[in-house]
């Protein structure tokens, strides 16, 4: 991709020059106009008269700017918001703020007289909670959902707009958090501890994602939320593994999750270029289970190494997104050690749908 758009600024500048680079760069980064245009507006309201009403238009770009940047960021990476672009609505006091996907774009109606920290924080949540995984949150019980759209949103206003951080504590968090009933609490202290290990997006968002892809039927089952809290516990329980440990279970084998984690990292087998153990072990271990999802993490170093057994596998495993990030690894004399890792996300070829009765 990063090819294509370069070869794309090398076009357009021979033909068009630089005023067509400057215009292409706005084709490809409309958020950052958004952030702009809001910066503008904000500077002329501030000298007030007629220019007070760039105000309302300048709270629309701030948040739509705002988080239109962070989906195309996370998108990157963890390509499972259902939705790339955000447009905000104003309406009035006496009708509750609301949110829905409309053309694969989520619309936010907000109040125009509310600050515009505030705005910023009921849009973000408001966002989350209507084109994050909403296919699965259709089977997960209320706590899982509310535990997700939390801990993701807080995410997003701690990388976007720190400063914002309070207000949304104030409104969502800490309310959501003093039911005594729910578990709401418990499931966000697990997303926080997979999250430091680094694989809170890139297994969990993606194991929830894809059973929300493959399973119908009614609702609400109580075998999915069952099962959901199952895989939260294993990768809560994986993140905290220590270097070498062999006891922890890399194979989650639910009902309608089957997910596998292989670690490519033995060094003598890299060092020989041994790629048997690991191609024998997906083809013959993982395979008849009928694993549907297999995530090979192993250092960025030896990135090559493990491309090379995807392909070898090919047959049987499509590579649907690699990515490269850092992660906490846990020593045995109680450190923690960051590895910048390389990670691989596989799915069976003959993944199926399961009906829920």
């Amino acid at each position: 991709m990063n090819d294509l758009i370069m070869i794309a600024l090398i076009t357009v500048s021979s033909i068009f020059g630089t005023g067509g680079i400057f215009l292409l760069l706005i084709f490809l980064n409309p958020e950052k106009i958004e952030k702009w245009g809001a910066f503008l507006g904000y500077c002329l309201n501030r000298i007030g008269g007629i220019f007070r009403f760039f105000h309302k238009r300048a709270v629309q770009l701030d948040l739509q700017g705002n988080i239109n940047d962070y989906v195309k960021k996370v998108s990157k990476v963890i390509p499972t918001l259902e939705t790339e672009r955000v447009k905000v609505e104003y309406i009035d006091n006496n009708q509750n703020r609301e949110s829905f996907i409309n053309n694969n774009q989520v619309v936010l109606r907000l109040h125009r007289e509310d600050p515009k920290d505030l705005n910023f924080v009921h849009g973000a949540f408001l966002f989350v909670s209507t084109s994050l995984l909403y296919k699965v949150k259709r089977y997960i019980s209320q706590s899982q959902r509310d535990a997700l759209d939390l801990y993701v949103t807080t995410k997003l206003i701690e990388k976007e707009k720190p400063q914002r951080v309070g207000y949304f504590l104030e409104e969502y968090l800490h309310p959501k958090m003093k039911d005594q009933e729910s578990d709401r609490k418990k499931y966000f202290d697990k997303f926080a501890i997979i999250d430091e290990g680094g694989f809170f997006y890139p297994i969990l968002i993606e194991e929830l994602h894809s059973l929300g892809g493959k399973v119908f039927g009614d609702c609400k089952n109580d075998r999915i939320i069952t099962e959901v809290r199952n895989l939260i516990d294993f990768l809560e329980n994986f993140s905290q593994r220590k270097i070498g440990d062999e006891e922890v279970d890399l194979d989650f084998r639910g009902e309608y999750c089957k997910s596998s984690i292989v670690i490519i990292g033995r060094a003598l087998n890299i060092v020989n270029h041994e790629k048997a153990p690991y191609l024998t072990f997906i083809r013959k271990g993982l395979n008849p289970k009928k694993i549907d999802n297999v995530y090979i993490v192993g250092n960025a170093l030896n990135k090559n190494f493990i491309n090379e057994i995807c392909g070898e596998i090919s047959d049987i495993y499509n590579i649907v997104r690699t990515s490269v990030s850092n992660i906490s690894l846990h020593t045995n004399d109680g450190n923690i050690k960051l590895v910048k890792t390389y990670f691989v996300f596989l799915r069976r070829i003959d993944s199926s749908v399961v009906v829920v009765n």
